[in-house]
């Protein structure tokens, strides 16, 4: 694994190639239940979960996928999504089932797709069977439609 910091965001491009061949659940946009999503599923020339402020009945997307055994050595999770156009980035959490991995400001560029990447802090994080994760716009007096938001494409979580 890269030498990285627990729980923090860093680019999906110090991850070395070996994880990405080990067991691992892709999840995409159409996966996270509770998110906003157009007619045509689409924005910014992909599929997108939207996620608007805190009030909005669109702030969180939860995916629930399946994991085949319990980690031992890593759990990787990536997310490719984006922030909104404003230059302050929208306040979000990340959860793998009930542990927070990040709560802080989106590490996504503005109005660009960005591959990011956060190396979990405890094992005990994900488990065999179902699992979920959960990314939060934790913005106040959000509107859908309306900045704050942040979009997502795909996320993946590789263990080993």
């Amino acid at each position: 694994m890269p030498t990285v910091a627990y729980d923090t965001p860093f680019p999906l491009s110090l991850v070395p190639q070996r994880i990405f061949q080990g067991p691992s659940v892709t999840l995409n946009a159409s996966d996270f239940e509770g998110a906003y999503r157009r007619d045509d599923g689409r924005l910014y020339g992909l599929p997108a979960a939207h996620l608007y402020g805190q009030g909005s009945g669109s702030d969180t997307g939860t995916a629930t996928f399946q994991a085949t055994k319990w980690p031992s050595q890593y759990i990787l999770v990536t997310v490719t999504g984006m922030d909104d156009e404003k230059a302050a980035h929208v306040p979000m959490q990340l959860w793998l089932n009930d542990y927070l991995i990040w709560e802080g400001p989106s590490p996504f560029n503005n109005e660009s797709w960005t591959d990011v990447a956060w190396l979990v802090g405890d094992l005990n994080a994900l488990h065999a069977g179902e699992n979920t994760l959960t990314i939060v716009n934790t913005a106040k007096n959000g509107v859908v439609g309306q900045a704050p938001w942040i979009l997502i494409t795909t996320a993946a979580v590789y263990y080993q």
